[in-house]
């Protein structure tokens, strides 16, 4: 009973911060000003910006591909990109966009291709920490960045470098540990196990525990693995702001890189917040930063729709996979989409001596 009214209580209050968020935006801009900016797009505009938007799916998809073929798991790109898809679009539309889709990546390629689990986990684990490090590397040196322009307040610029250290500081340690042949993550698991006498956390903390072991022995012994992720990761962050300009751009918002990326860090932080894809959020913050960068509040909500339109096509589009996927029946793929030795994947012994987590 206490923990349902929590629940609905803390439902209320998302909604009325997304209600707030969406408030202050209708008051602050002209819907018709920012109607004005994107009515000019072009067939040909939505074209690139598609096709950028394939790039980086595919640079994003290019960092697990690689840790899985360090582990001897070898599933077509495609396929791979499609679960990827599938795991956004669950993480999209609940709150925190930036988790939430983890278990079904790990399932899905276990469920189609056979993957062993603590492989899949592994290899999960590693790219989601991958990502965050990368990611989190990006805030800060934006931050870095806006802060020496002088752009935004000098306390907010140091707020937001404060709060990109410390979002820094998770990954990287995490990253650390499972390298030194910790299990952090286990770890944090079997404490809550043993706090609450749960024997689910306890199954779930020893299959964890057996993932960061493998994900610790990759590091080791296949650094090449992690380099090729992480040289992907860097890759498709590239891709991201030039697709984030190239946005700016088709809207001729006339930015330069140096405030796309200013831009580019407000909607990056914005969507951080732990509300449904950062709606309300997102489209505050980028009717703020351009109005600070000159271009004024209208072009900030004319891009923020913009990017709300892809993400919601994408994720709802990975719902749809995802869907497909998990449809009763619907374990593996033909035949032909395999050899056997990849629907059965036999990898390279790459485990570690174990450690107390």
């Amino acid at each position: 009973m206490i923990r349902s009214s929590r629940r609905r209580f803390s439902n209320l209050l998302i909604i009325a911060e997304i209600a707030l968020l969406l408030w202050w935006v209708a008051r602050s801009v002209s819907l018709a000003e920012a109607w004005d900016v994107l009515r000019h797009l072009h067939v040909r505009d939505l074209a690139w910006l598609a096709l950028a938007n394939l790039i980086v799916l595919w640079l994003l998809t290019g960092r697990w591909w690689m840790l899985l073929r360090g582990l001897d798991v070898r599933i077509p790109w495609h396929r791979l990109l499609g679960y990827r898809l599938a795991a956004f679009g669950l993480s999209y539309f609940t709150p925190g966009p930036h988790f939430g889709g983890e278990p079904l990546q790990v399932h899905l390629p276990m469920r189609h291709h056979d993957a062993p689990g603590d492989a899949a986990l592994a290899a999960v684990t590693l790219d989601k920490l991958l990502e965050l490090l990368v990611n989190f590397s990006f805030l800060v040196a934006a931050a870095i960045y806006v802060f020496g322009q002088g752009t935004f307040a000098r306390g907010s610029s140091l707020s937001a470098l404060a709060y990109a250290l410390i979002l820094l500081a998770i990954p990287a340690g995490l990253l650390a540990a499972i390298w030194a042949g910790r299990h952090p993550l286990a770890g944090g698991l079997a404490l809550l196990s043993r706090a609450w006498a749960n024997s689910t956390l306890l199954r779930i903390q020893a299959r964890v525990a057996q993932g960061e072991e493998l994900a610790a022995g990759l590091c080791r012994q296949q650094p090449w693995s992690v380099a090729g992720a992480l040289l992907f990761a860097l890759l498709s962050w590239a891709a991201m702001i030039g697709e984030f300009w190239l946005a700016t751009h088709v809207l001729g918002l006339g930015l330069s890189p140096g405030q796309a990326i200013t831009a580019m860090l407000a909607a990056r932080m914005a969507i951080l917040l732990p509300l449904p894809a950062g709606l309300g959020a997102l489209e505050a913050s980028l009717v703020m930063a351009m109005g600070a960068l000159g271009a004024g509040p209208s072009a900030g909500l004319s891009l923020a729709l913009l990017i709300r339109t892809r993400d919601v096509i994408l994720g709802l589009t990975g719902l749809a996979i995802g869907g497909v996927s998990l449809w009763p029946g619907r374990r593996k793929h033909p035949q032909t989409d395999l050899d056997e030795s990849q629907r059965k994947p036999q990898r390279r012994d790459v485990s570690i001596e174990k450690s107390t987590p």
